[in-house]
């Protein structure tokens, strides 16, 4: 849309583009603009209340010219605002996104809405486009691309490896190779590709003992899945003794930290440099789908789909006229509920700052004590995992959504999961769009010959490009086995030092692909005997610890909260019997 001020020249707003969302802008004085964004299915019988996600581009603004943009009626996003929330800015076509230097302003706040502000200088000619985000896009294109140059990239080296094993020396024959396959799962109700991916490790030249049998057969039963339009011509390849590890993401399309996230998951198991991603391809048959609802990430939603579903509760029964995805997902997972080892999926979050796992409850204590054991592996992992976020209670498995009471946490991919396939480790991946509460103190590895290495972060602040990457170098064993508290920073400490972007959310994934080996106790650079636990037993042992420690807390509470009603329903009957005799003051002496 164009707009003209009086003593300004045309601006072009625009959101016409993958994951785009920007619907009315009004002007409002020389350089200030307001605007408002779109509902989940605006202008349809399907529209929800959700408003959150904004996407959108500016061109015309003269260079060295600031701006004013005021967004208003988004969801009460307060909390997340109140800690430093930024959203971000991008110069041109190939810039790179970084959150607005300056401050965001907060008003109009109501139970259910609240309008932010925030200026911003544009620096380039009149005609770049310069785009502003509620976070850090990934859009459907984008995922898609990277597909592309992923199966480009492992092309070329396969070609290889059959080269080299073609040649005839006993040392070249069976050289493992990378097997990385895009499948389209099913096709969204708007006729988009819902991708799985499948990667492991294989031997060239052998021939595995699955192949079209599982496609086949669930393309009969269920027409929807795997449409013969979009079968891939490589052969899958599929080893029935390996367990499966399944990791999904954007069930939620604006919660863009998901794909992050999922990045750094999908990027390390495909390393091929890294022993401990090669020990996992050869353990494990990985099916991964990067956007379960890439309708709602096209259109630019935040939390539906087409037909207004949330549809991470739509699992318990999921139609595949409505909710293709899930429906897809679970008949899959079904198939293979015998072989699923691990469930994730992953998500965003706008209110509870720090990344979290959130689990089943298990009242046998040893699988909730290995339920709840990932996700301290995971902490030993990664700076930024916060344990004490963490949520594995049977409240969390049932509660009902706070907009919505017809619907719970019941119909989510992490409980129906569960309950289908019986898989003992079913999470679900939360990642603040903006900030966390503590650091953790990551220990160094150790080796398989018994040599400790320190994996150093490169320095940088939190946010920034350089944090959080990895560099390897030489170190001696831990000096202190009494474990470190994670660094604490309280709610008003300097807005944005803590702030997460891409690299953070990136990290937090690759380590729920780490944590897989400690939990088998197969990590080859595992950091558990270098962690205060000293071994995989000692987390273990803590955790029923904690466990115990939760329960006894929880039963005493419970108690005083008992003990508290009969005393007030006591004082209210005027039964004096019933309240509790104080001794007399004869007594006392």
């Amino acid at each position: 849309m164009r707009i003209k001020g009086k003593d300004s020249p045309f601006v072009v707003f625009s959101s016409n583009f993958d994951s785009g969302n920007c619907n009315l802008v009004k002007y409002i004085e020389p350089w200030n603009f307001e605007l408002t964004t779109a509902h989940d299915c605006s202008g349809t019988e399907y529209q929800t209340h959700s408003k959150t996600w904004f996407y959108f581009c500016v061109r015309g603004v003269p260079k060295n010219q600031r701006v004013k943009l005021i967004i208003r009626d988004l969801n009460n996003q307060k909390a997340l605002f109140n800690h430093g929330h930024k959203p971000v800015v991008r110069r041109g076509h190939r810039g790179r996104w970084e959150r607005l230097s300056g401050s965001v302003g907060l008003s109009g706040i109501t139970k259910t809405s609240c309008s932010i502000s925030f200026s911003h200088k544009f620096l380039g000619e009149a005609n770049e486009p310069v785009y502003f985000a509620f976070s850090y896009p990934h859009s459907y294109t984008e995922m898609l691309k990277k597909v592309i140059r992923i199966e480009k990239s492992l092309k070329t080296q396969e070609e290889k490896a059959v080269m080299l094993s073609e040649t005839g020396k006993r040392r070249k024959r069976g050289r493992k190779a990378i097997h990385f396959r895009k499948d389209c799962l099913a096709l969204s109700l708007q006729g988009r590709e819902i991708v799985l991916l499948t990667v492991t490790n294989y031997r060239v030249g052998e021939d595995p003992a699955a192949s079209m049998e599982c496609v086949s057969e669930l393309k009969q039963q269920h027409h929807y899945m795997f449409p013969t339009q979009f079968l891939s011509k490589k052969k899958p390849i599929d080893y029935p003794h390996k367990p499966i590890i399944f990791v999904s993401a954007r069930v939620h399309p604006g919660e863009t930290p998901a794909s992050f996230s999922f990045n750094g998951f999908l990027d390390f198991i495909l390393d091929a440099t890294d022993p401990r991603a090669s020990r996992l391809r050869d353990n494990f048959v990985f099916k991964l789908v990067p956007m379960i609802n890439p309708d709602g990430v096209a259109l630019g939603f935040y939390r539906s789909n087409t037909l207004g579903l949330n549809l991470n509760r739509c699992y318990d029964c999921p139609l595949p006229s409505q909710a293709p995805g899930p429906a897809a997902i679970k008949t899959l997972l079904s198939h293979y509920a015998k072989r699923l080892y691990l469930y994730i999926d992953m998500h965003g979050h706008a209110s509870k700052r720090g990344c979290f796992l959130y689990g089943n409850h298990f009242t046998d204590m040893e699988k909730q004590v290995e339920n709840v054991t990932y996700s301290r592996l995971v902490a030993l992992n990664t700076p930024y995992l916060d344990t004490n976020g963490c949520d594995f209670s049977q409240k969390n498995m049932v509660q009902k959504d706070k907009r919505d009471q017809s619907v719970s946490k019941e119909g989510s991919g992490r409980v129906c999961i569960f309950k289908t396939t019986g898989v003992l480790r079913c999470y679900t991946l939360e990642c603040n769009y903006n900030c966390g509460k503590v650091i953790n103190d990551t220990p160094p590895v150790t080796l398989e010959n018994g040599k400790s290495r320190q994996i150093r972060r490169k320095p940088g602040r939190l946010g920034s490009r350089t944090s959080g990457r990895e560099t390897k170098g030489s170190t001696g064993a831990s000096s202190s086995r009494t474990p470190s508290p994670p660094r604490q920073f309280p709610p008003g400490l300097l807005p944005g030092a803590l702030q997460y972007g891409p690299d953070q959310w990136r990290d937090v994934g690759k380590a729920c692909a780490i944590s897989i080996l400690d939990a088998n106790a197969s990590n080859p650079w595992s950091r558990v005997e270098q962690s205060p636990y000293r071994s995989l037993e000692g987390i273990r042992l803590y955790t029923q610890s904690c466990i115990r420690k939760k329960k006894e807390k929880r039963a005493s509470a419970l108690a005083k909260r008992k003990s508290r009603k009969i005393r007030e329903r006591a004082a209210a009957s005027n039964h004096p019997g019933l309240l509790p005799t104080l001794p007399s003051l004869s007594s006392l002496n």
